[in-house]
């Protein structure tokens, strides 16, 4: 009983039993093995370095998300300077400050000034 299989280009007749179409059949498959494994790493590698390429704009969107929180807690902390500053006033001109000791409502005052 014989088989044929061809692999590549090359076509190779089997008989059962015979010992050099095994070892050809053998180096062959090995070579195989070789490259294929070759060409997983190369996919491999593909892969990573299109994930690197998206994580990299990711990373600068996430960093641009951060400075925009960052300037809005700065901006959101001037302001609530200015409205206590504008209480101060208010509490200074209503003489809500002098129950204060005076050495805080004078340090106050002059920082309101």
């Amino acid at each position: 009983m014989s088989h044929a299989a061809i692999f590549g280009q090359k076509q190779l007749f089997l008989k059962m039993g015979s010992s050099y179409a095994y070892a050809d059949l053998k180096q062959y498959l090995e070579a195989l093995e070789g490259r294929l494994a070759e060409k997983m790493r190369d996919m491999q590698t593909e892969l990573l370095r299109g994930f690197a390429a998206f994580s990299e704009g990711q990373t600068i969107r996430l960093r641009k998300v951060e400075v925009d929180q960052s300037n809005l807690d700065a901006a959101l902390s001037g302001r609530l300077n200015v409205v206590e500053g504008r209480l101060g006033q208010i509490e200074l001109r209503q003489g809500i400050l002098r129950s204060l000791p005076k050495p805080v409502c004078e340090l106050y005052a002059r920082r309101l000034a």
